[in-house]
């Protein structure tokens, strides 16, 4: 009896330094992309090279490679999530730090704020007691 455990996957997981130095001209410091910054830089790689392939698939030209489509698309899609989940830790850590827009803070520079909406250009002796 086989089990499911047993069995290989039908494509191997994604490895970006074996599959996107296949897929993509990229220097090696691209294949790093540790920053935020040059992980989007290489997802609208990945995105552009999407593009330029779907565009190839519907025209029928014979350098359209089915394999190579689906590869782009694994590629992106692995690296679309570790984008997200490392920007989705950035908010994490300093969501405490944004003030929310819409709030005022409790003092100004016309003194505390009364529990009412205060118009900004009359001056604190003409605030309602």
């Amino acid at each position: 009896m086989i089990y499911r455990s047993q069995l290989k996957p039908a494509r191997p997981t994604y490895d970006r330094k074996r599959d996107l130095a296949c897929l993509l001209p990229l220097w090696p410091e691209e294949l790093a992309a540790e920053t935020l910054s040059d992980r989007r830089d290489l997802v609208a790689k990945l995105r552009r090279a999407l593009r330029v392939e779907r565009q190839r698939g519907k025209a029928g030209s014979t350098g359209y490679d089915l394999a190579r489509h689906a590869a782009l698309l694994d590629a992106y899609r692995a690296e679309k999530a570790e984008l997200h989940n490392a920007t989705s830790e950035t908010n994490r850590t300093y969501s405490l730090s944004v003030r929310k827009p819409g709030l005022l803070p409790l003092s100004t520079p016309y003194g505390s704020l009364p529990h009412r909406h205060v118009n900004p250009a009359i001056s604190p002796a003409q605030f309602p007691q």
